[in-house]
């Protein structure tokens, strides 16, 4: 939990103030159309229609939950819906789902003694929708069963079946296990279920650990394995096998996915979050604000400050998203010259009008936002310094990363430099600053970019091309030491992640900085154009018998340079070309770090 109040009311302005509209499912309210159809039927027949629903015996607690949330700062737009659909179709509930910031979910939809299994099925549609993420559960059911329910039903199943090895030997254990008692594998499943289960999901290195020592929630299950003498493989083994029955007992109810799910919870304080969707619990009472509900489930999830300035940015966004798109239309002029070149050029030309179209706009719609995100980190940076903790325990209790602890500030430092240097690859040809593997290496693309854009030089020797793209190219050196680089500020260097790891890599010899870079003319086919995966191909000079032949690469990009890294690789090239060389006599070692 964030370290003072005042941490709080950030949570509050991040999360809580951008609402506008919500949605609440419950089979027990009454849609706008029941009210109107209860309504035409009274005039008409003088007889309302019979209904089981209980607003029509408790309308005041249903009409206080509704204006609760139009008695605010400002007021929100509600919808209500009977979990049913209007047409009775699922397409009608998903257009419902994508409509509003805030989902009040009734969790038995099929009345009191409801199993959830719908307000389940709903809960997954919430989740798997990037617009729709805060979801608070409203029920008479116990809270604790109700979450239990939900947290199992947006899982899918993560249980392999083992080795054939271990299913055999397994097998044995069970079938001589229940010669002397038949009800050992119902005693088994008695000791193994949600509450065993979760704490596995969460981690299951500690989750065995604690089993093998006896220690709760699986006490009793490993007392059942002692008994059988069970230790060692075959206790990992039955370990396995309560995991794998679990699922196989619990497959109705868990996630039908082919990817696994696995969201963040907290039985302790009832909220569940995943990617796209924050779920929170609370009873269905008189005296209940939801909102208020929602606000300090968020607090006990804690969210970092670096969430909630993007959350922040997200909200800025949709709240002066029509004044901001405005400001970065631009004046008419500008416009104008550019859609003349879109209609202009051939399908290459649009693709890079559009994309650079597309990068200077979206850089005008930040621009204009940023001074209040500004505003809101100096803000939230203040109010939470000012609370018990300072520096790096601040940063502890916040990120759960001690930073003074050596190995942890040195990984913080290797991630920091790989967000600071390379993003994912951008754009469909080859770019300034592109990083591709090819003959067991990592290259970076030097040229600049206006030579990089296919179709767009048709003059000298870019005619006589056809479809190749010429270009330059730099083989990176691997930089081996384990602590990184002395010299980190020297601007030889290039980080990137390498399948979760930091790799570091260099535009030289690593070992001689005076050294100057392996650059390649190379050559690209397919006017450098990528495919779909970030793939091409291109040609390489190289000697074969003592002669001179062409080559040819499979490439693939893997990583991309933030703009002004590449910019300076380019220009350390640059000076390589223009170098002047002298007549003083040294080592031979620095002088052989110029060949390969």
């Amino acid at each position: 939990m964030p370290s003072n109040e005042g941490y709080h009311e950030f949570i509050r302005d991040a999360f809580i103030e951008p609402i506008r509209s919500v949605l609440i499912i419950d089979d027990d309210y009454p849609t706008y159309s029941e009210i109107l159809d209860r309504q035409s039927a009274l005039l008409q027949e003088g007889k309302a229609p019979e209904s089981i629903k209980s607003w029509l015996a408790t309308p005041t607690k249903i009409k206080k939950v509704v204006e609760s949330f139009r008695k605010r700062a400002r007021p929100l737009l509600v919808d209500i819906h009977d979990g049913r659909g209007g047409d009775g179709s699922e397409e009608d509930l998903a257009y419902h789902l994508h409509q509003s910031d805030l989902l009040v979910l009734d969790y038995q939809l099929n009345g009191n003694s409801g199993d959830g299994t719908r307000a389940i099925e709903i809960a997954r549609r919430v989740m798997a929708n990037n617009h729709f993420n805060l979801v608070m559960v409203h029920t008479t059911a116990k809270l604790d069963d109700a979450f239990r329910e939900m947290l199992l039903g947006l899982m899918s199943p993560c249980a392999g079946k083992g080795s054939e090895h271990e299913r055999t030997q397994r097998d044995k254990l069970i079938q001589q296990a229940e010669l002397d008692d038949d009800t050992i594998l119902d005693r088994l499943r008695k000791a193994f279920r949600e509450e065993q289960y979760f704490p596995y999901r969460k981690d299951s290195k500690a989750a065995f650990l604690a089993f093998r020592k006896g220690e709760q929630p699986f006490t009793d299950a490993l007392d059942i394995c002692t008994k059988e003498k069970w230790e060692g493989a075959s206790l990992k083994f039955m370990f396995r096998w309560m995991i794998e029955d679990f699922e196989t007992r619990s497959a109705a109810k868990m996630q039908p996915a082919t990817e696994e799910a696995l969201p963040q919870w907290s039985e302790g304080d009832l909220w569940i979050r995943s990617k796209s969707g924050f779920i929170a619990f609370t009873n269905k009472t008189n005296d209940v604000d939801i909102l208020d509900e929602l606000w300090r489930s968020l607090i006990k999830w804690s969210p970092k400050p670096s969430r909630l300035f993007l959350t922040k940015l997200r909200s800025e966004l949709e709240q002066f998203g029509v004044a901001a798109e405005d400001a970065a239309l631009g004046n008419d002029y500008v416009l104008a010259r550019w859609y003349s070149e879109l209609l202009k050029g051939n399908n290459l030309d649009r693709k890079t009008l559009i994309g650079t179209a597309i990068a200077r706009h979206s850089e005008q719609l930040l621009d204009f936002v940023q001074d209040s995100v500004r505003s809101f980190a100096e803000r939230l940076i203040i109010a939470d310094s000012a609370g018990p903790l300072v520096g790096n325990a601040l940063v502890k209790d916040h990120f759960k990363i001690d930073l003074d602890d050596k190995a942890s500030s040195n990984k913080a430092d290797e991630d920091h430099n790989v967000f600071a240097c390379t993003k994912k690859p951008q754009g469909w040809h080859l770019q300034t600053g592109h990083i591709f593997t090819a003959a067991r290496a990592y290259w970076v693309c030097l040229s600049p970019s206006c030579d990089l854009v296919p179709g767009q030089r048709k003059t000298g020797h870019y005619k006589d091309m056809s479809d190749v793209m010429p270009f330059l190219a730099v083989k990176l050196k691997r930089y081996k030491n384990a602590e990184k680089p002395p010299d980190v500020q020297s601007n030889r260097y290039v980080f990137l992640d390498e399948k979760g790891k930091s790799t570091i890599l260099c535009i030289n010899e690593p070992d001689h900085p005076n050294s100057s870079p392996h650059w390649y003319p190379l050559h690209a086919a397919n006017k450098g154009q990528l495919d779909d995966e970030k793939n091409f191909s291109f040609t390489k000079l190289g000697i074969k018998a003592g002669k001179v032949v062409t080559e040819e690469h499979q490439a693939k990009v893997v990583a991309q340079l933030r703009y002004e890294y590449a910019i300076n690789l380019a220009q350390m090239l640059g000076s390589t070309f223009t170098r002047v060389g002298l007549d003083f006599i040294g080592s031979d070692q620095v002088e052989s770090a110029d060949t390969e």
